[in-house]
């Protein structure tokens, strides 16, 4: 087993501008929470928060200063969150010692875990808009997804390679770990880049306050002194290569999660499941014998603190360790604060000391672990472990230690199995929802597009009505035929995932119980991320003051808040993570769930992708430019007049090949090949010098992949279109092409999934969905209408996103 070794370190908060300035404040153990400025706080719990006392542009400033100007800044300017990430990304590839020029020629994978990044710039929009009526920026809307920020990094660095974004709220930047080890290990990459970042917002300022969750003054986890969370801001950065010849820092010896399946907010009492994540995260290595330092989550509310403190008790060889928590300086930095704490971790066991908790009086009642107090404790050759949870029950646990014990990690791995779908959950425009309904339906050939009421840009005076949505009664009524007991708590977006996932394991046969609800996994891709319940917080909030914001609409602003709803519904406890990188978020999901299945830490995984219609998205994208006033969405015709949009969600149940067939389960499709990558490309734009779909497809076409057709996304945009013909047609020119995205409308993050749900359903009929149109194509060999093809056996599908991700799939019929 190959070693991965920390060999950079970065990190920005409000405890300082560098590594060296933080942890001179973390030995101290004093806190950094303090009054904020610039957000009017009358109406919150606290006017504290741990927030850097830097405005944009003096943060943009110190990003000129050590990096140089950012050469996509002046036309689109990069947001808080992405000019913390920078900071703490170029103080760790100084540690590390990789130079400019290595990023760009060496395989480097980019890992981001964050909540917000993004939303800050388009905050500030907002509230001019509501309080001086002023126009609101597209420019905006560009810089709001999750992904900008990995991709204008790797913009700035010009650094080609797979990417992947995280997004489970508050262990966001803990997850990335998972997938980065696993490339480093089977040499698909040199240099993994993980990194966490999140800013303050008044976001979640006043959604914490309306939880009643926030510390008056400072947080002091796990003390008698205050009960409640102080809010954060910043980035931490970790570097990893593999088999590094005497690393400075410490190894990661393994990364494990769970789920708790229990409450939309509240982690599960008992503390079994977080329990069950930190022994597993110990399980690949043998710890008898040696001492642990923990870096808990500490959140400083009571239920965490006596959860933790409960969890860390029912394992063995923790009960002694020592116990700290970073919170109590810098407070909680959400999504980046895995991320931030795991950089102190490792500079903890590198310099051998435990780091005190600030604010600490006494413990709280239950509270009854080695916290450390005042001072720094010595703690010699020790294993770090850090823990995160989150909304919706997520939990992330990391092992780190020295390099000697990394080399003698065993790997439990089962024996070898292929991945294949046993079954399959869709809930489309098309507005039913039963497979063989679909099949029958799909036979009319027709689009699910319609005719809805005008809607309008914010500053364009362009009025679109068409989309393709789904019936809300129906949606209400599938929801109630598969008894989801939480309908009326979710949102849109929770109730079509939590249908299309209880189709899925129903059409699967596959039953989650007691026995094997941890070794069952869930993940969620989704390119937009809940923007109705966002913005309905925010309006509501701006319309009638911050202390009429709705606690009970705020834990359903999280991105990961769908999945939380999905696993509490079935149960399922083993590894959830929520993918969220626009269109390339399905082939990052479907990566990390073969990962899962073919090394035996699953036996079954839940996958799939969610998009919900948002008014506030479609008249966003309007003043883009992105979608205009047409009736239909003409992929590949040489008449394209931009997105036309649409909702839904695909589920897949994936199984290990003999976990399946030795349940007598309906196989499908066999997943063969999943490959994403990236390039270079302006933040939100197609605008790149090479095609990362062309480098995906490569890699196919290289390894003798030949499908019988080929199904790309068709979104309708003209750059788009090109991108993904002159790639198709460079490796696979003779090969057919269809989208589902003409029936289905361009659903972010879901198109990809319809297009392989449509060759499970279809392909055993022996049928390839052509698009639903005839019009005229310069665009390579284009299936039209429904075509019967008798020798039928495989598909590809293939993306390229905005930003620089493409990623394909490659998938087998099953045998009849």
């Amino acid at each position: 087993m190959k070693t991965c070794d920390i060999v950079g370190l970065g990190v920005i908060s409000v405890a300082g501008l560098n590594l060296k300035e933080n942890w001179e404040v973390l030995c101290k153990g004093e806190s950094c929470i303090r009054e904020i400025r610039e957000i009017n706080t009358n109406d919150l719990q606290t006017r504290n928060a741990g927030q850097i006392y830097l405005s944009d542009d003096e943060l943009r400033a110190l990003v000129n200063d050590r990096i140089g100007k950012l050469k996509s800044d002046k036309r689109l300017p990069a947001e808080r969150a992405e000019l913390l990430l920078l900071l703490a990304f170029e103080e760790a590839r100084i540690d590390a010692g990789i130079s400019v020029y290595e990023l760009q020629t060496k395989r480097v994978g980019l890992f981001v875990g964050t909540s917000l990044s993004g939303f800050t710039r388009l905050e500030k929009e907002y509230q001019l808009f509501y309080e001086r009526n002023r126009h609101i920026r597209p420019s905006s809307f560009l810089t709001y997804p999750l992904h900008v920020c990995i991709d204008r990094l790797a913009y700035e660095y010009s650094i080609s390679g797979p990417r992947y974004l995280f997004s489970t709220a508050c262990s966001a930047s803990l997850h990335p770990f998972v997938i980065a080890k696993e490339l480093l290990e089977h040499n698909k990459i040199d240099i993994a880049i993980i990194g966490g970042t999140d800013p303050l917002s008044m976001m979640s300022l006043a959604g914490f306050s309306s939880l009643k969750s926030l510390a008056e003054e400072k947080c002091s986890p796990y003390s008698n002194k205050e009960l409640g969370i102080s809010i954060g801001e910043g980035a931490g950065v970790v570097i990893i290569k593999s088999e590094v010849d005497q690393p400075k820092y410490a190894s990661i010896l393994n990364v494990a999660g769970t789920s708790d399946a229990y409450h939309p907010t509240a982690s599960n009492p008992t503390g079994e499941t977080i329990r069950i994540c930190i022994q597993k995260a110990m399980d690949l290595f043998d710890h008898s014998e040696k001492d642990f330092y923990v870096m808990s989550h500490g959140t400083g509310t009571a239920h965490n603190d006596l959860v933790e403190t409960r969890s860390i008790k029912q394992v063995e060889a923790l009960k002694k360790s020592w116990i700290s928590a970073a919170k109590s300086v810098i407070g909680h930095t959400l999504g980046a604060s895995g991320a931030i704490e795991l950089v102190y971790l490792t500079q903890a066991l590198r310099e051998q000391k435990a780091l005190p908790i600030a604010n600490f009086t006494e413990p709280r009642p239950g509270c009854d672990l080695n916290y450390v107090k005042n001072d720094v404790i010595p703690v010699n050759n020790a294993i770090g472990i850090k823990n995160a949870f989150a909304f919706g029950g997520n939990n992330v646990s990391i092992a780190i230690g020295a390099q000697k014990i990394a080399k003698k990690i065993i790997n439990h791995s089962n024996v070898s199995s292929k991945v294949v779908i046993t079954g399959i959950g869709i809930v489309s425009p098309m507005n039913v929802f039963e497979n063989e309904q679909i099949i029958e339906k799909f036979f009319e050939g027709k689009t699910y597009i319609k005719e809805i009421p005008p809607v309008r840009g914010f500053n364009r005076p362009v009025n679109v009505s068409s989309a393709a949505l789904i019936e809300e009664s129906l949606l209400e009524n599938l929801c109630n035929t598969l008894r989801i007991k939480n309908t009326r708590k979710m949102d849109r977006i929770s109730q079509l995932a939590c249908a299309a996932s209880a189709l899925a394991l129903k059409d699967s046969g596959l039953k989650v119980t007691t026995a094997n609800a941890v070794d069952i996994g869930l993940i969620s891709a989704t390119g937009t991320g809940a923007l109705a319940s966002v913005s309905e917080f925010y309006i509501n909030m701006l319309e009638k003051g911050v202390k009429f914001a709705d606690a009970n609409i705020f834990p359903n602003t999280v991105v990961n808040a769908h999945l939380g709803y999905v696993s509490i519904e079935h149960k399922i406890k083993g590894y959830t993570t929520v993918i969220a990188q626009g269109s390339s978020s399905p082939y990052a999901s479907l990566n990390i769930a073969k990962y899962l299945l073919e090394k035996g830490v699953c036996k079954a995984v839940l996958v799939g992708s969610v998009s919900e219609y948002s008014e506030t998205y479609h008249r966003a994208l309007i003043d883009i430019g992105y979608v205009k006033d047409t009736k239909s969405l003409d992929s590949y015709s040489n008449e394209l007049n931009g997105n036309v949009l649409g909702e839904g969600s695909v589920f897949f149940t994936l199984e290990r090949e003999d976990y399946a067939v030795e349940r007598g389960a309906p196989i499908k499709a066999y997943l063969e090949k999943v490959v994403l990558d990236s390039e270079p490309s302006f933040p939100s734009t197609y605008q790149m010098d090479r095609n990362p779909l062309k480098k995906v497809l490569y890699e196919f076409k290289s390894q003798g992949f030949l499908p019988s057709y080929i199904a790309g996304e068709g979104n309708g945009l003209e750059i788009e279109n090109k991108l993904e013909t002159e790639a198709f047609k460079e490796y696979y020119e003779d090969v057919s092409k269809t989208s589902a995205s003409p029936y289905f409308g361009m659903a972010s993050g879901v198109v990809p999934f319809y297009n392989l749900a449509l060759f499970c359903l279809l392909s055993k009929h022996n049928i390839v969905p052509g698009v639903p149109h005839n019009k005229e194509s310069n665009s390579g060999r284009i299936l039209y209408g429904l075509v019967k093809q008798e020798s039928l056996k495989s598909i590809l599908v293939g993306t390229v996103s905005a930003g620089g991700s493409a990623g394909a799939l490659f998938a087998k019929k099953a045998k009849t």
